[in-house]
């Protein structure tokens, strides 16, 4: 019984020491779940690959309970594509890097 009590602080203390992580990734989700959804009556081209692509890891955590879709059925190819893997890629690179930076402009003070 004991070890059992130890367990459960030892996962709480792990959940605040990532509160503001977790808290982050519950603002993504609701997010997604609220912005980032797909109207298959509706044609998607850059913008919307993008937007699809930044919040395609959620949407497909999402599709297994909900059965959203991920890649819109309507879009227009080539630009939807580029748009998406930019989105699923390129935007979150371009991110963390630019945190990083700062951490590093801040840690230099």
């Amino acid at each position: 019984m004991a070890r059992l009590g130890r367990l459960v602080l030892n996962v709480l203390a792990a959940l605040y020491r990532f509160r503001l992580f977790l808290l982050l990734l519950a603002i993504l989700f609701a997010i997604a779940l609220f912005w980032a959804e797909i109207d298959p009556a509706r044609e998607y081209g850059f913008g919307g690959g993008v937007l699809h692509g930044f919040f395609g890891v959620q949407n497909l955590l999402l599709s297994w309970p909900t059965g959203r879709e991920i890649w819109a059925p309507t879009n227009t190819g080539r630009e939807y594509t580029a748009g998406f893997y930019v989105g699923l890629f390129v935007i979150p690179f371009l991110i963390r890097n630019m945190i990083r930076a700062a951490l590093f402009i801040l840690r230099q003070k």
